[in-house]
């Protein structure tokens, strides 16, 4: 009962540290670049977004770091041997989550559920060291994953989703040239949540090669905008207009051809995965997609 106690307090701490901390730096961007006017105009005053991000930005930070505790246990809730994510091939797309930087598998729980909810019967999760491998490499890995989960599903088209740094990786896979083989595409769709498309600011204080390759307008990025052409599958950015993390938020406007682009309800980035407009977005999207199949 202590170790739980002493947990749960190590996680609100870590939470509000975070959650204060990238609150100043969302504030200090707004004022120092105009967007502040922006949300204005939106009807969101400061003292409406200093609660949002200390309040949602808060609670989801404790809930991602609870979740990544319970890594063994989601090992075995995402093992393909449980039902309605077994070999069989019963015709449906599936799907397959991309986390962001430093997260895993277990971060995706609640999304996975609103996905079984809807109706989508298989759902992968991507999983990554976010420590050693460079973006490229990544991508590669990524590639590896979807011709592993197109044969576990007869070959068909898989639907991708990805967060923060997992929408990115989607970016340079939808304009790489590995989504499409023999003249089929092996992509039936994908969503971008708080992608950093364009990077990140923060990312200044990222550890890891990784982390900082990413930071806002860098090498990499250029080097994907050099890359961009319009995707051979329905793409969509979701991007809220207070992410706490992605800044500036111009950052996660897709500037790509053919890429279509949509604002969530105000919430904070890590909030987005247990966002449940979110979630019935990415759900409503699939179906849409899915329909092309």
């Amino acid at each position: 009962m202590t170790t739980l106690f002493i947990i749960l307090l190590i996680a609100c701490a870590a939470g509000f540290w975070v959650a204060a901390t990238t609150l100043l730096f969302f504030l200090y961007e707004s004022r120092n670049s105009g967007y502040a006017e922006t949300l204005a105009g939106l009807g969101y005053s400061s003292s409406a977004i200093i609660r949002r991000i200390l309040g949602f930005g808060f609670l989801s930070e404790i809930g991602i770091y609870l979740q990544t505790l319970t890594t063994p246990v989601t090992g075995w809730i995402w093992s393909p041997k449980r039902r309605g994510n077994s070999d069989e091939d019963n015709g449906d797309v599936p799907v397959l989550l991309v986390h962001g930087l430093y997260g895993n598998a277990s971060n995706w729980l609640a999304f996975r559920w609103k996905l079984k909810r809807s109706g989508v019967r298989h759902v992968y999760a991507y999983s990554y060291n976010s420590f050693g491998p460079d973006y490229f490499a990544l991508l590669e890995k990524l590639d590896r994953m979807v011709d592993a989960t197109r044969a576990r599903h007869g070959g068909r088209p898989v639907f991708l989703v990805g967060h923060s740094l997992g929408g990115l990786l989607i970016r340079g896979y939808a304009s790489s040239g590995m989504a499409v083989e023999n003249g089929e595409c092996k992509i039936a769709g994908a969503t971008t949540i708080g992608a950093p498309l364009e990077g990140s600011k923060l990312a200044a204080l990222a550890v890891g090669r990784l982390g900082r390759s990413i930071i806002y307008r860098s090498e990499l990025i250029q080097e994907l905008e050099k890359r961009d052409v319009a995707p051979p599958f329905p793409c969509l950015a979701i991007y809220s207009p207070i992410d706490n993390f992605v800044l500036p938020n111009s950052s996660m406007d897709p500037k790509m051809p053919g890429w279509r682009k949509e604002h969530s309800p105000a919430v904070t980035h890590v909030c987005m995965l247990f966002s449940r407009p979110v979630m019935r977005r990415v759900a409503k999207f699939f179906k849409e997609c899915v329909k092309s199949v």
